[in-house]
């Protein structure tokens, strides 16, 4: 092994999380559910570990109707616009929310 990141964890109660999955919700009209298994060593991991709350999101690389088939390549090198609308609409909804909320003061 030549490099390992530790990984990281910001909890499901936190404000950016809460934040994030609620947008997500309002976005695609159906209950969030996590995605297991994927790699920890992202930008958010990074984040985290330097002690700022990070909620990961992403999009579908390409939708079901696409036309051509999802591979590595094509997952790499082509964006769905429909996807990147709808993740960029997921992280506007979430800047909003967190930047409007009420905060207590201690």
């Amino acid at each position: 092994m030549v490099l390992a990141i530790p990984g990281t964890y910001t909890p499901p109660g936190s404000p950016v999380v809460a934040a994030a999955i609620a947008s997500w919700e309002d976005e695609t009209g159906r209950p969030h559910e996590p995605i297991v298994a994927n790699s920890g060593a992202t930008d958010a991991n990074i984040l985290r570990a330097r002690g700022l709350p990070t909620a990961r999101i992403g999009m579908d690389r390409i939708g079901a109707d696409a036309p051509l088939p999802l591979d590595f390549p094509s997952g790499m090198n082509v964006v769905d616009i429909r996807e990147a609308v709808r993740l960029t609409r997921a992280i506007v909804h979430t800047a909003i929310t967190l930047c409007t909320r009420e905060r207590s003061i201690p």
